[in-house]
């Protein structure tokens, strides 16, 4: 088996999450040379759910279905009354799975727009360490991976919108790096330079009214 170019974390935890608009939206991208798997980290894990999102990625992109690693709030070994979601364990599971040098995060209710692969592309031949600001939307109507309405809460535009190019990275001090439209190489956390994009400013809509508990 062929080792992939890059690897992408999907963590979730939805019942409903937006991985079909996900895969449509990266499969509209992809060009036949690139090499990507797709590592969905599902903290509902089961049989079922993995034939979910196999289907959705309809064999244009490799999908890898895996449950997070145990941890004192999540799993068998948990020390809570419940299983409460931990999304740093569930990248990190990503992680642990991923056999790619470069390594993307994206959120569970995002939608990449256009351009958003080409900038994970060029910063993964870079070995870039990026993150992409995000729009938040309502009654968002997809079709085929395309966005084509939604109403923007004016109170869900990310803070570092203003410093983004959607045609280049450009330099942010490090506090600025954090969120789920991530990415970085395999072995190192500070690979290069620290660059952010707007990354086609991918649009986040929460199909439910629960919001990550990061």
């Amino acid at each position: 088996m062929s080792v992939p170019a890059i690897s992408v974390v999907f963590p979730t935890v939805r019942d409903q999450c937006a991985f079909d608009w996900f895969a449509d939206a990266l499969g509209r991208e992809l060009r036949d040379a690139d090499d990507v798997e797709v590592i969905v980290v599902d903290a509902l894990h089961d049989a079922a759910r993995g034939a979910h999102f196999r289907a959705c990625a309809a064999g244009r992109i490799p999908v890898v279905h895996v449950a997070p690693k145990p941890t004192p709030y999540q799993g068998p070994h948990r020390r809570t009354s419940r299983d409460c979601f931990a999304a740093a364990s569930a990248r990190n599971t990503g992680i642990v799975h991923a056999r790619a040098p470069y390594v993307v995060f994206a959120d569970d209710c995002a939608l990449p727009m256009p351009g958003w692969w080409r900038a994970v592309r060029r910063a993964a031949m870079n070995g870039e360490v990026v993150a992409g600001a995000y729009q938040k939307r309502w009654d968002m109507r997809v079709v085929d991976g395309a966005l084509v309405s939604g109403r923007l809460e004016a109170s869900g535009v990310d803070s570092r919108w203003s410093h983004g190019d959607d045609a280049r990275p450009v330099p942010i001090e490090g506090g600025r790096l954090y969120g789920a439209s991530f990415s970085t190489t395999s072995f190192s956390m500070g690979s290069r330079a620290v660059y952010p994009a707007r990354w086609g400013r991918t649009e986040k809509n929460a199909r439910s009214a629960d919001e990550r508990a990061d």
